[in-house]
């Protein structure tokens, strides 16, 4: 039951009261029709007030609603603009990650190239009947072979260099390795 439906209610209630009452008072001397007519009044008087209240409830309920309607867009305004800010935080790190993630492979396949190529300069020369005995120690950073140890000729020497040479992914060879004399 809405409030207009109460008031309306209420004042028909206080209207019988009334009239009840009215139909009661013997020692009135006024006729049955000014009697009525006093009560039509007072019930007039009531339902006027009734109504009057009924309007400024529905006023006080429409500020109301217009005042949740505002705090409910403002909520969805800060809200909107608090998950923009996550999203492009959100995106802001992901990027980030994505970049870090390419820089770590990338390190790890210049990593994987340099024992790759540790591993075929290590084997060619072991392949090599001349150069297998010998102790020569391998490395290989960025595409650059290093190799040092001792070399029995200076045609050893260079057989090494060339076998380093020939691996793929081999960029320059830093021939360290000593001839020994003898």
């Amino acid at each position: 039951m809405n409030l207009i439906e109460r008031k309306s209610l209420v004042a028909i209630s206080c209207l019988a009261a009334l009239l009840s009452l009215g139909a009661c008072d013997r020692t009135d001397n006024r006729t049955m029709g000014e009697r009525l007519d006093s009560a039509t009044a007072k019930t007039d008087k009531a339902a006027e007030k009734a109504k009057a209240q009924a309007q400024a409830a529905a006023v006080d309920a429409e500020q109301a609603a217009k005042e949740a309607a505002e705090a409910t867009r403002n909520a969805g305004a800060s809200a909107a603009t608090e998950l923009k800010d996550a999203s492009a935080k959100a995106a802001v790190v992901t990027a980030q990650a994505a970049e870090s993630a390419t820089e770590a492979a990338r390190k790890f396949a210049e990593q994987l190239d340099d024992v790759t190529i540790t591993a075929k300069v290590t084997t060619g020369l072991a392949a090599d009947k001349n150069l297998s005995a010998l102790k020569i120690k391998v490395n290989s950073r960025d595409g650059v072979v290093t190799l040092k140890g001792p070399a029995p000729t200076q045609a050893a020497r260079e057989r090494a260099e060339e076998i380093a040479r020939n691996v793929k992914g081999v960029t320059s060879v830093n021939n360290q390795l000593s001839v020994q004399a003898g």
